[in-house]
């Protein structure tokens, strides 16, 4: 039996990572449902029932899942954009994308 280590590419870590909502790398903090399934930070407030199994959330933490998620290069959610960056940036810069928001006369809004 092999003692090594497990060598997992960051493309298939992420694929079992995503945030079954927006089918993103989670955003911080990863909560759970009842049950285990993850829900990122940025879905978590608008959403009432875990979209798998229909159990409720807890406002447990799971800190394993976000230590993984902590270390991926999370490449920016508009398709435009090349911006490339950690969990720990990417919040911020999804706040303040140029591919984000498109200019009326009004206001901004989002795409």
């Amino acid at each position: 039996m092999s003692t090594g280590p497990i060598i997992i590419s960051q493309e298939v870590l992420a694929d079992h990572l995503k945030c079954p909502i927006c089918l993103s790398i989670p955003v911080l903090p990863i909560t759970q449902c009842q049950t285990g399934h993850l829900i990122c930070g940025e879905c978590r407030p608008s959403i009432e029932k875990c979209g798998i199994c229909q159990a409720d959330f807890t406002e447990t933490r799971n800190f394993a899942v976000e230590g993984m998620v902590e270390n991926l290069e999370i490449e920016c959610k508009y398709d435009e954009c090349e911006y490339v960056g950690t969990a720990a940036t990417i919040r911020q810069h999804l706040q303040i994308c140029d591919y984000g928001f498109v200019i009326s006369e009004n206001n901004c809004t989002e795409i």
